[in-house]
């Protein structure tokens, strides 16, 4: 794709320039930033919306739910010299925050929030100001607290939180995503301890939340390595087809005395925790600065190219049904749950990363076009029965999808009749269990295709 043509579809997709409301600080009561920034950064001012809850007709109940967010907004994986100061940026912001230590240290919430020993020794929030590489912000903390809030109040009167419902908050093993499982909870599960005296974080084995054996085996790590291989390899290609961007890329790694890039996803990691989530001018060398069409460009390289290599890689096809696989089999074992007994409950959360929801995104046939997923963002699947059907009939039990507020069911790829705009629970089940690692794997289970590796690599 040419420059002109990029530039074109990023100047109709995004509004270029975006008022930043609600700033106390006069110095920067007229700062502005690129939509491209707010959409990947999520800035506190941005306000959460979205349909989660919203059932189309009165005759459905909500009776499970789970919801699989990425961690808040984190310093870049790669180091590039001294990191900026880590303050939220507002006033109202750092006001927040400090309310917001000042909880986590509450005896009364301590004894609320049951933590996995794994994580004993970890802050439940984040430093004030100090960055660190790849740990969590100040307002990353933040924005897990206003969409734990945001959902809470979604959820409230659905009926699914209730004193009966059983939960399970499962947690990646990393401090990001730990503290923002603290923060979501805060702000979704404290107000209501009235139903539940304590929540318990979990910590999972794996990003893909996979805790048994039947899930996972070390081949899969090696599969990990085929696709990064594969991913470095096509990155190269898609480079080249962008000089412009190649030569921009480059000049800013030299620049900034790190290694050459390898694909436009680390330029971007980079991008965004050193300077356009921490708001800060984006950086010139040679007579030359980092441009937003430049940044808009590798987004829309990195999105193709995610797109192209699924679409030609087996061995990430099979990576994404197994990492898909442990959150929707929970799902569908929701649903068996509720099929067994009628007046059962349930939610489940995860606490992840963008890699743990782009390989439900792609397995699910979502049509996202946008990588990698903003921080904060969340993927919810809602279980509804539909209260004038009985057990007798074909099915009772239904499921709803949202990607960021936005309702995505009608997309889901083994659905093929939908009801009130829902999609049966039979065809999930069936896709989840018996449908998805054939499909992307060309194999039953998951242990078949750790066998299937173990001989290729013999």
């Amino acid at each position: 794709m040419k420059r002109n043509r990029i530039l074109l579809v990023v100047a109709l997709v995004l509004i270029y320039w975006w008022f930043f409301t609600g700033n106390d600080d006069s110095s920067l009561n007229k700062a502005y930033a690129p939509a491209i920034f707010i959409y990947f950064c999520q800035y506190l001012e941005e306000l959460v919306i979205g349909n989660e809850a919203k059932v189309p007709k009165a005759d459905y109940k909500l009776k499970g739910l789970a919801i699989a967010f990425r961690h808040g907004e984190r310093s870049p994986l790669i180091e590039n010299g001294v990191l900026p100061d880590c303050t939220a940026y507002h006033d109202v912001d750092r006001r927040s925050f400090s309310d917001y230590e000042s909880l986590t240290e509450q005896v009364e919430f301590t004894q609320f929030l049951q933590v996995d020993p794994y994580f004993k020794k970890v802050e439940l929030a984040p430093q004030r100001s100090k960055c660190s590489i790849g740990n969590l912000t100040a307002e990353g903390a933040l924005q897990l607290v206003k969409l734990g809030d945001f959902l809470r109040t979604q959820y409230v009167e659905s009926g699914v939180l209730d004193a009966s419902t059983v939960v399970d908050f499962q947690v990646s093993p990393y401090r990001r995503t730990f503290q923002s499982a603290v923060a979501f909870a805060s702000s979704f599960f404290f107000p209501l301890r009235q139903l539940y005296p304590e929540i318990i974080l979990q910590a999972a084995k794996t990003t893909y939340f996979c805790n048994e054996d039947n899930c996972t085996c070390p081949q899969i790590e090696g599969l990990r390595k085929v696709f990064h291989q594969d991913f470095q390899e096509r990155s190269a290609i898609y480079i080249r087809r962008y000089p412009d961007l190649s030569t921009e890329l480059q000049a800013f790694a030299k620049a900034s005395k790190m290694a050459p890039f390898k694909h436009p996803l680390e330029f971007i990691d980079v991008v965004l925790g050193q300077y356009a989530c921490r708001r800060q001018p984006l950086p010139c060398f040679e007579g030359k600065c980092i441009s937003t069409e430049g940044i808009a460009e590798a987004s829309e390289a990195v999105s193709s190219l995610v797109r192209e290599v699924f679409s030609l890689s087996k061995p990430l096809r099979t990576l994404y049904a197994v990492e898909s696989y442990p959150i929707l089999n929970s799902v569908a074992n929701t649903i068996a749950e509720i099929r067994k007994d009628r007046t059962s409950k349930r939610v489940n959360i995860f606490s992840g990363h963008d890699i743990t929801l782009m390989p439900l995104e792609f397995t699910l046939g979502l049509n996202i076009t946008a990588f990698p997923p903003p921080y904060a963002s969340r993927l919810v699947f809602e279980v509804y029965e539909k209260t004038d059907q009985t057990t007798s009939d074909v099915d009772w039990l239904f499921l709803r999808v949202l990607y960021n507020g936005v309702d995505h069911t009608t997309n889901l790829s083994f659905c093929k009749t939908f009801v009130d705009g829902l999609c049966p629970a039979n065809a999930f089940e069936k896709f989840a269990r018996s449908e998805m690692l054939p499909t992307f794997s060309g194999e039953a289970s998951v242990s078949a295709i750790c066998e299937r590796e173990k001989r290729s690599n013999i």
